[in-house]
């Protein structure tokens, strides 16, 4: 799940439970009025509102037996299900009950992803305008019709701008603002689902520690606007070899872990060394004497993320091990 539609989720769950409430009694309403058709959408809609909410709480399907834990209803189904029951609820009890369509409206631009809330918006206009013509005549169907769609094409905007701040919101979150690197916060989830695909698809994962060597001396000789540039042309140059799906995170001030999902230990030592060469016969960081170390560590079905790491760090150590004992520089840069 996003973080928007997680978002979307928290709204809901807030939302229901009041929902319910004034549900309720429209609904024994409409059974003491005898409108059945009406009750019937209400009470559908009512079992619905109250199922979702639990079946959340409880972290397990109420309905629809045997899906997976924690697959619930769509939110779609209820709001369905909710705007049945007004536009039944407009065909009896029109014009009082008009004015809930706008609350619908809203609620489907919160809740729903954006092709899904314009298809029940327009359902909802169309149909609220059938019902009520019959009982408040040509013009004010109109009047009611053309201001829902203000409010849709309003919510609508909302909803976008409302979205485009939620992704801003949640890349600088996990973005190093320095770099343009992944940074820890989604470091731990993206090797926790590599475990998950070697465990259920046998899908290989290597990790790529890689670390500046005399990033310190480098900063203090040539100050820190420099090593800042080193930083971040290291970090280009893994952009430029690396797939879509490869992540590169910043785990500490000259360090970077490269993660390689489906990808063999021989195909991550060819990238280390195409890596290796890239900064070496890199101008700028040949100007500077920078250059990197490199650990490299393909998951086994009997590590952790963190015994993953452990064994990665192990391996930079020795590479840099060698580096420093000055062998040559195609032997010392990874292990």
């Amino acid at each position: 799940m996003t973080e928007i539609s997680e978002f979307h989720a928290r709204i809901w769950r807030s939302l229901a439970w009041l929902i319910i409430a004034c549900l309720a009694p429209i609904t024994g309403l409409s059974f003491y009025l005898q409108s059945y058709l009406t009750a019937t959408a209400c009470l559908a809609a009512l079992v619905t509102l109250i199922i979702t909410p639990l079946a959340d709480k409880l972290d397990r399907p109420l309905l629809f037996y045997g899906r997976p834990r924690g697959d619930h209803l769509p939110l779609s189904v209820p709001l369905f299900l909710l705007g049945l029951a007004y536009v039944m609820a407009v065909r009896d009890w029109a014009p009082t009950s008009i004015f809930f369509g706008y609350l619908l409206l809203c609620l489907y631009y919160a809740l729903l992803e954006a092709r899904q809330s314009n298809v029940f918006a327009t359902v909802l206009i169309v149909m609220t305008g059938s019902a009520a013509y019959a009982e408040i005549g040509i013009s004010m169907t109109i009047v009611i019709m053309a201001t829902m769609v203000l409010l849709a094409i309003f919510a609508y905007k909302i909803r976008q701008l409302a979205v485009q701040l939620a992704r801003h919101l949640q890349s600088q979150s996990v973005t190093d603002p320095l770099t343009g690197a992944l940074n820890r916060r989604m470091m731990e989830k993206t090797l926790q689902e590599c475990t998950s695909r070697l465990g259920r698809y046998q899908s290989p994962s290597v990790i790529i520690t890689v670390d500046l060597d005399n990033f310190k001396t480098i900063n203090d000789l040539h100050g820190h606007l420099v090593g800042d540039s080193v930083l971040q042309t290291v970090v280009s140059i893994m952009g430029t070899r690396t797939r879509q799906l490869d992540k590169v995170f910043r785990t500490g001030g000259d360090e970077f872990l490269l993660v390689l999902p489906d990808t063999s230990e021989n195909n991550a030592k060819k990238l280390a060394q195409e890596l290796e060469k890239l900064v070496t016969d890199n101008p700028l960081m040949s100007r500077y004497h920078a250059s990197i170390s490199m650990g490299i560590c393909q998951l086994l079905p009997t590590d952790t993320v963190a015994s993953w790491l452990e064994r990665c760090d192990k391996n930079l150590y020795l590479a840099k091990d060698i580096r420093s004992k000055r062998l040559p520089r195609k032997k010392a840069s990874y292990r």
